[in-house]
Parts: C-alpha cells; structure tokens; sequence
C-alpha cells in the first residue's frame, strides 16, 4: 500500500518555469491549484490507455514528418512499436497498472496514420507545404505550441488538430481556442496568420472547420504571455478553484479543496467517496466496505484483480466509483487511496 498512501496537508512544491504551452495555459485558467500539482514530481498523474494511445498516435505524426515517410506499413510499425512503449510506461505507473485498454482504438488510429502518409503525399502534388508537429517557439521563449499539423498553401494556412474521442459539442470552443493559440503563434513566428482552423474527431470520422478570428488569436496569445510573464516572476498563486473541471482533473486526490466541498454525501451512479473501511462488515479480496457520512458503501472489484489490503478503522478516498446496485459499486475504473497526515497517524 506504500505507493497509494496520500500524505494529507503535504504542501505543493511545483517547479515554475516557461514556455507556457496552451495545454499548461488552460490548466493555469481553470485551476492554478491544478497547475502546480503538474510541476511537481512527486504527484503522479493518471493517463488513461486512450490518452497513452493518443500520444503513441502523435509521436508517429511526428515521425512521419520529420522521415518524411511515404511507406504506410513503416508509419504503422513505428505506431505500434510506440504502443508499447506506452504500455510499458503504464505498467511503471502505479495508477494506471490494473486499466483496461480499449480494443477498437487501436484499429481507428491505424487507419488515420494511414490517411495522413496518403495527405502528405497528396499535398507534396498539389504544392502543400505541410508541417506535422512542429514546435513553434516564440521569440522571448515565454510560449511554445505544437499543432498536429498545419498545411500551408498559397490560398492560406489551415491549422488541423487532431482529437482520438468523438465529435463533443460542448468542448468544441475550448478546441476552437486550442487552434486560434497555435494560429497566433503562427502568426508571430512565421509572419503570417492562418485562414482556417479543423478539428477532426478520428473515433467517428467527423470533423469540425471554421475560420480564424484574429483578434481572438491575439488576445489568447497575449493571456498566454501574461501568465507567463507571472510564472517567470513566482507569482502565480497556488489556490484551487472549484467546478466541473474537478471531475477530471488528475490531481483529485491530494486535493483538499476538493474533499472538503466536493466529496460525496449520499451514494449516487457515480461518485467519489471518503470514509473509513468498516470494521463490522465481513470483507476479503474483493470486496472492502467504507462508512461515512452518508451511509455505508460496499465496493466490489470486478476486474480480477485483489482490492488493496486495507486495515479496519484506515482513512480512504475512493474515486470515480461505478454504480453496482443501491449499496454495492463496482471499482474497475475507481482507485482507492489511504490517507494520512504528516505524521503518519
């Protein structure tokens, strides 16, 4: 249990420095708490297998770019080679060792590596310039930004980002700001502003195309560069901010703030609890019961692995708890955390 003890009131301790990328940014908005538990080291993140996927997808379009490959079963070597290193990476996590990782994605990644080495030779035809993950870097060293791909031609640029999950309405204007941050770094780097902007959702084959705002580039780089500036000074504030970004957000539980205002009451499909393991309910391997304020919980582990031994009386946190029935949750997807104070109590 040594690697999922949560040593409560521990402080944050991030190392502040630019670039400042639009993923980091956004993170700065939403929660600066947030923020800083991504620079610091101790806290570890959980990657889901469709992220680590995703990742293995943007190192290959990188490796398509700068090899200049025009063999597809290369690119889908490399791709696969780049799953497993992922794979490997995961099982070095301890948050991420027991999650399943989605059979079908893989196929669909496949298929999109596929189409862009057909893109790529296409636009060398037609006279496209196109520039797959490259980073662009800004002058003063304050931002960085490295868009999936933008393919410039003489009719004007058009900024592409790629997106593994499926067309999501409501996140389309944080997307649409992704693009617009990359097309003013273009702009400042490269000396000329992009006409378009694409998001191509790859799990359902849609995309979505619009045209880009200048002045909102402007302003989303000049946000950017202002935060910057505050890091680069040590002045950001370390406080979290509280909202639905919680439900997401890596960090939940060493999180505080969170526990204290967000932290279930009553059971409900899905939730995040904190209690302590009951003493007068008969459990084993698979299953352990948590009372607190609301009730009593039993959770059941329906993934073939052990449940962590965990002692009658310890402090918990569960997250992201499944829905099993009124009393029961099933923890394929939840993690259980035991919690202690800074002297170990």
């Amino acid at each position: 249990m040594t690697d999922w003890v949560i040593v409560s009131g521990a402080p944050v301790r991030p190392e502040f420095r630019p670039p400042l990328s639009y993923s980091s940014f956004r993170a700065m908005a939403l929660c600066p708490l947030q923020f800083a538990f991504g620079r610091d080291r101790r806290y570890a993140p959980k990657a889901s297998p469709r992220a680590r996927l995703g990742s293995a997808f943007h190192e290959t379009l990188a490796y398509i770019s700068t090899r200049r490959v025009t063999d597809t079963n290369e690119a889908i070597a490399f791709f696969l080679s780049a799953v497993e290193n992922e794979r490997a990476a995961a099982l070095l996590n301890y948050r991420e060792r027991r999650l399943p990782w989605p059979k079908d994605m893989r196929e669909v990644l496949e298929n999109a590596i596929a189409l862009r080495v057909l893109r790529l030779k296409h636009g060398r035809e037609m006279r496209v310039e196109t520039h797959i993950e490259e980073s662009i870097a800004t002058e003063d060293n304050l931002l960085l930004g490295r868009p999936d791909e933008v393919d410039d031609s003489e009719e004007g640029a058009i900024v592409v980002e790629y997106k593994t999950g499926r067309y999501d309405q409501n996140r389309l204007p944080d997307f649409e700001d992704q693009v617009h941050f990359y097309a003013g770094l273009w702009l400042e780097v490269k000396g000329n502003l992009p006409r378009w902007g694409r998001i191509e959702f790859l799990a359902d084959n849609r995309f979505h195309k619009f045209s880009i705002d200048g002045a909102r580039s402007a302003n989303l780089v000049a946000q950017a560069r202002t935060a910057a500036h505050k890091l680069e000074a040590g002045e950001l504030p370390i406080e979290g901010h509280l909202g639905d970004h919680c439900s997401y957000c890596d960090y939940r539980p060493w999180c505080e703030d969170y526990w204290r205002k967000h932290a279930s009451l009553k059971i409900n499909v899905e939730c995040d609890i904190e209690g302590a393991v009951c003493a007068q309910h008969a459990r084993d391997a698979k299953s352990v019961c948590l009372s607190f304020s609301g009730g009593h919980c039993m959770i059941v582990d329906k993934s073939g692995y052990p449940l962590p031994q965990l002692p009658a009386g310890a402090h918990i946190r569960a997250l992201d708890l499944l829905d099993g029935g009124a009393t029961k949750f099933r923890t394929i997807w939840s993690e259980l955390f035991t919690v202690r104070d800074l002297h170990g109590t």
